[in-house]
């Protein structure tokens, strides 16, 4: 995954009225919800050029950290109550994966700048979405750094985080999700394999 050399130096946001979700100043439509812009609660930032990547912390396709991570869920949630948002909806890992991937498209179009637009502004959208995301990207954040628990959209403010690993970590989730979440949303059906033999939840 590329990280672009520089972000765009200045950006007029819109927020769906819909979903709440953030999108572009050259969004037509809700990168979430897919309704038409509606600029009414519109904000203008000013974004930095993003940080040249000295190395990434987080490797996308890291089967070693995807597993632990895995693990922690395992550990951590009991039957499919990892997959369900806040309001008890059920989540697809596709739905999440998709989530994840429009955040990570967001930051890397517009601009991210750590307290002022990152993480928490790029997670902020459909509520069921957000919620699984968040709790996905706890999982691989604790799965690589060895922590009991993790606010990931908080986990751009450190110091010294970087452009590129901001991104790596929303990808790293996409790819735990898509290959762990349940293919199916149905609240009512049972725990089934999965061709690569771990079982998914409805």
């Amino acid at each position: 995954m590329s990280v672009p050399e520089s972000f765009a130096l200045s950006a007029r946001r819109w927020r769906c009225g819909d979903c709440d979700t953030w999108n572009g100043p050259s969004d037509t439509r809700c990168h979430c919800c897919g309704s038409p812009a509606q600029r009414s609660d519109s904000v203008t930032t000013p974004i930095t050029p993003a940080v040249p990547a000295v190395s990434a912390v987080l490797e996308v396709h890291d089967e070693t950290l995807l597993a632990a991570a895995a693990r922690l869920e395992a550990d951590w949630y009991t039957g499919p109550r990892m997959w369900h948002g806040s309001s008890g909806e059920p989540v697809t890992g596709e739905q999440a994966a998709g989530f994840l991937r429009a955040a990570a498209a967001v930051l890397e179009r517009e601009g991210w700048e750590p307290g002022a637009f990152g993480l928490w502004e790029a997670l902020d959208g459909h509520l069921d979405l957000k919620t699984v995301a968040v709790k996905i990207l706890e999982l691989v954040i604790c799965a690589h750094t060895g922590a009991g628990a993790a606010e990931p959209r908080l986990w751009d403010l450190v110091p010294g985080r970087t452009a590129a690993q901001v991104l790596h970590l929303l990808h790293a989730g996409a790819a735990y999700a898509d290959r762990h979440g349940p293919r199916d949303a149905a609240p009512s059906s049972p725990s089934r394999p999965r061709p690569d033999g771990r079982r998914a939840h409805g």
